[in-house]
Formats: structure tokens, C-alpha cells, sequence
């Protein structure tokens, strides 16, 4: 059987190994291309492709489809995520222990959620091109096996219309932009990640509606640094002031309490002078976070 790695080794080599531009770089002799029936014209500088669609026995239809270097990485992705899709489907029918079959499909999950959080760190002007790929394959991947595994952190990139967030969070951010959020600010010490889950983090900052939500982000430090971290990350937000934090009864301090519009602002008032170090160390990851996402 193969392993989860190797079976998205497509996106490993291209986001781990090489780059994003390694593989547009690739459109001569493309051998995915040519696999799947393309052949390329040098004098057009295209690839061409030509099937029958119909044959009523007198004349049969064609269809000719041209794949130019323009529309190369949109096409080659869509033919590789069908590869995948089919590999893991195989893999998973040809495993008959359900425990099996679950070991399996979390080993993809697990391997997508990787990849995500590399897509947050990775610089290129297609790099949304494969964020939208990876997130229409895990899509596919979710619904097609449900039954099997209904609850991963990796499922809270399909919330992809964040813009309707009670917070309502830039039009720019994408939703694997949360787990990376979520990893610094594990990093900062600021939440303990045994207690909370990624999606339900994820959630609370995504959601329309945060004060329905079952599970509230239970903050660990003390309120004059939990203060200054959310107005470090309110540049994300158009709407993540004290009080909307406060009437989104989603955060709770580390006694238990909601936070307060009241109690953030006074926090922040009386602790200026204090926890210098940690609070640059907030900046410090806060900060690259922004150059990475607000444009």
C-alpha cells in the first residue's frame, strides 16, 4: 500500500523540494500531459488533444482541446488531483478492516494539513492557484468519505467564505491562514493545544455566529498579554474590537470568564510597561504574519 507522502508527492516535491515555478517550468514534455493523451506542437506551442465524443455511425464528432503555457498550472493541478483522488480510492477499497481504512484516509488528512501550512509560508503569484487545488481535493476527499472519517482539523480550510465572519476577516486571508495562526499562537504560549482544538480556533474567529459555538477558546496568560495579542491581529479583522470580542462570547480568560470590552481595554491601559519580552515576541510573529497577509 502506499503511504500517504507518497501518494501526494506531486505537492510535496513541488512545495517542499523544488518550487511552484520548477513545475511551470515544466510545460515542455510534460509527461502528465503526454500521459493523458497530449501531444505538443512546436510551431503552435501548444498542446493538443483530440477525442471522440460521439460516433452515430455515419460521422463521428471530435473534440480538439488546446492546453497553452497561460492556463498550463491550472490544468496540470486538476489532472494530478484526479490521479490522487483515483490512487487513494484504490488504496482505501483494496483495505477491508474499517480501522485500516481509517488509519489511511487520517494518514492523507494529516499530510494535507502539512501541506496547507506550507502554502501559508510559500511566496509565489500562483500560490493561490494551488491553495484552491488543494482545498477542491480535500473537498472531494471529505465528501467522498464522510462515513468513514467525519471530524479532521484539516476540514476547516473548506470554510472558505470567511468574509461572512462575525469578525469579518480580510477578503485576502485564506482559511489555512487560521491554522498558521493558530500554530503561532500556541508558539506564544498564549493557549494550551492539548485543551483546544485547531478547527474549534479556527471556527471562533471564522464563524457568523461565535456565540452558538459549543466549545470558547480558553486563554492561558495573563489578560494584559492576551490584551495585546488581539490588538496585534485586529489589522486581519474589519471588525475585532473590545467590544465586538466581548458580545462574541468565544474567548474566555484563564478563569473561565469571557472577556470584557472593558476588561481588554483596562488590560491593555495598565500593562504597558510590562511583559516587554513576550510582547515583542508577539510582534515578532504577528508581524510576519501580516507581510505575509495583508496586501
Amino acid at each position: 500500500m502506499q503511504s500517504s507522502s507518497s501518494v501526494l508527492s506531486f505537492y510535496f516535491d513541488m512545495l517542499f523540494v523544488n518550487s511552484i515555478q520548477s513545475v511551470k517550468d515544466s510545460f515542455m514534455g510534460n509527461s502528465t500531459l503526454q500521459e493523458n493523451g497530449y501531444s505538443y506542437l512546436q510551431d503552435h506551442k501548444y498542446y493538443i488533444k483530440e477525442e471522440m465524443v460521439e460516433d452515430n455511425g455515419s460521422m463521428p464528432v471530435f473534440v480538439t482541446d488546446i492546453i497553452g503555457r497561460e492556463d498550463f498550472l491550472d490544468r496540470l493541478l486538476n489532472f494530478e488531483n484526479i490521479s490522487i483522488y483515483r490512487t487513494i480510492e484504490t488504496q482505501v477499497s483494496s483495505l477491508t478492516n474499517l480501522v485500516d481504512k481509517k488509519e489511511y484516509l487520517n494518514n492523507i488528512f494529516n499530510d494535507l494539513k502539512i501541506l496547507f501550512r506550507r502554502v501559508v509560508n510559500t511566496v509565489s503569484d500562483s500560490i493561490e492557484l494551488v491553495d484552491d487545488s488543494l482545498t477542491d481535493l480535500l473537498r472531494n476527499l471529505k465528501d467522498k468519505y464522510a462515513n468513514i472519517i467525519s471530524s479532521h482539523s484539516v476540514f476547516g480550510n473548506l470554510h472558505k467564505d470567511i468574509g461572512a465572519s462575525y469578525f469579518r476577516c480580510l477578503e485576502s486571508l485564506k482559511p489555512s491562514f487560521f491554522s498558521k495562526l493558530f500554530e503561532v499562537t500556541c508558539v506564544l504560549g498564549l493557549i494550551d493545544d492539548i485543551d483546544i482544538y485547531e478547527e474549534d480556533f479556527v471556527e471562533a474567529f471564522t464563524s457568523s455566529k461565535p456565540q452558538e459555538l459549543s466549545t470558547k477558546i480558553k486563554f492561558i496568560e495573563t489578560g494584559g498579554i492576551v490584551a495585546y495579542y488581539f490588538m496585534s491581529i485586529k489589522p486581519f479583522f474589519k471588525n475585532f474590537t473590545s467590544m465586538a470580542i466581548q458580545n462574541s462570547e468565544a474567548f474566555l480568560n484563564k478563569d473561565n470568564k469571557f472577556f470584557t470590552a472593558t476588561g481588554i481595554d483596562k488590560a491593555r491601559s495598565t500593562s504597558k510597561e510590562k511583559h516587554l519580552e513576550i510582547k515583542a515576541n508577539i510582534d515578532l510573529h504577528i508581524n510576519k504574519l501580516k507581510k505575509q497577509h495583508i496586501k
